[in-house]
């Protein structure tokens, strides 16, 4: 094959593999975007996120029966009155914030029942100012430890 056979086979695989690319960027930009879904309450910029629990990730833990339950928010919350919650079953609890108010802390009057499932909720009426609220409920499910003795 001569030289002058081997630059413009050359030249050809050049101009189709530049042709390929031009197509494949054409087409990309042809293509429906994908819809999103809407974002959920949790992913709304302008209402309270929960950044932290402790126990560490508190939906689904095993704890022991003594624990005290803190969920932290991004924001402050207003006072200690205005944090509507329950737990299921039916168990005395108190509620107190953080020192900078953005922690609700749950401390149980008495130590919870072993090897028995809890349900926290913090309902969506929850006060954070004077025009925030939650938003909607926030629920965590936790379970305490089981004990046989020693």
């Amino acid at each position: 094959m001569s030289m002058i056979s081997k630059s413009v086979i050359g030249i050809i695989i050049l101009v189709v593999l530049i042709a390929g690319v031009l197509y494949f960027k054409n087409s990309q930009a042809k293509q429906t975007p994908v819809t999103q879904p809407s974002p959920t309450f949790s992913t709304l910029p302008d209402q309270p996120q929960v950044v932290s629990t402790n126990p560490l990730n508190l939906d689904q833990a095993v704890i022991p029966p003594v624990q005290t339950i803190t969920v932290t928010f991004d924001r402050p919350l207003r006072n200690p009155k205005e944090v509507n919650s329950f737990i299921e079953p039916s168990y005395p609890y108190a509620v107190s914030l953080s020192s900078d108010g953005k922690s609700i802390i749950f401390n149980f009057a008495q130590p919870l029942q072993l090897k028995a499932g809890y349900t926290l909720h913090i309902q969506q009426d929850t006060r954070f100012n004077a025009t925030t609220t939650l938003g909607r409920e926030i629920i965590f499910h936790f379970t305490t430890i089981d004990y046989s003795g020693v």
